[in-house]
């Protein structure tokens, strides 16, 4: 058995602070993925408990026709779903198709500040990754390397010069923002993590697969913790707008009463 993740996970409590619930496990075996969860924050103090085979069709779905197939190289990050996010069903596997959706129709308009796609890697005639240009860091790396908290950093002396630089970047995030609007999606999910930054220090925003029509239902929806309304249902071009604001003040803020959203 061969470890690939093991993510704490945590819920709420009635007083708003965040409890441990378990820690999910991603594993291979004989060549088959599984999912489990263990009720430590160690997997290896205790046996496994709720044991799931995840098959391909969860995770992996069939090449749509006229979708570009392209082989991967050192150039190149190839993109395969998180499948720590499964949950049994096949949403997994319409995610990877609706950020294919996304990343077409940036490919036929596509934008200096949104990430640049070449196509499919393929497995047995399955998605088994989508294949973007590669980036050196992401504003997250740049800006927050330690993964402070959002209030934390505005207090940081030690990161204000890498925050004051990183300023910059935000004309360029509304640009990418805005063309994605005019292309009909909505992102739904940008934070420092998703914006990824060039070798010439230009902003790209990554990470489609949580993009959608607008008023499309979101309620499944992979989002950021800290980033976003948890009361918005709905894909909406706000909900961008509303991380950009959470992100300029992330940036140029100088109180944490500033921010919209609690992390």
């Amino acid at each position: 058995m061969k470890i690939i993740s093991a993510s704490q996970l945590f819920k709420p409590s009635s007083d708003g602070n965040l409890l441990f619930s378990h820690t999910q496990i991603i594993y291979r075996s004989e060549g088959r993925f599984y999912s489990a969860k263990s009720p430590y924050r160690k997997h290896s103090a205790g046996p496994l408990e709720d044991i799931r085979i995840i098959p391909p069709e969860a995770y992996q779905p069939i090449l749509p026709p006229h979708s570009r197939i392209v082989c991967s190289n050192d150039a190149t990050f190839t993109k395969t779903p998180n499948l720590s996010g499964f949950d049994g069903s096949d949403n997994l596997a319409y995610q990877v198709l609706q950020e294919l959706k996304t990343c077409e129709a940036i490919l036929d308009c596509p934008h200096i500040n949104l990430a640049t796609f070449y196509g499919c890697t393929i497995t047995d005639n399955r998605i088994a990754g989508l294949c973007f240009k590669w980036y050196p860091e992401s504003l997250m790396t740049f800006v927050n390397p330690d993964h402070l908290n959002k209030s934390t950093l505005l207090g940081s002396e030690e990161r204000q010069p890498a925050r004051s630089q990183a300023a910059d970047f935000l004309g360029g995030v509304e640009e990418g923002i805005r063309h994605l609007h005019k292309l009909a999606i909505v992102h739904n999910d940008i934070n420092p993590g998703n914006i990824l930054i060039t070798e010439n220090r230009v902003p790209v925003i990554s990470d489609f697969d949580s993009s959608s029509c607008p008023g499309a239902d979101i309620s499944r929806v992979k989002r950021t913790y800290g980033w976003y309304d948890p009361n918005v249902l709905v894909a909406q071009e706000s909900n961008d707008f509303d991380a950009l604001f959470e992100l300029r003040v992330w940036l140029t803020g100088h109180s944490p009463s500033e921010f919209r959203f609690r992390e």
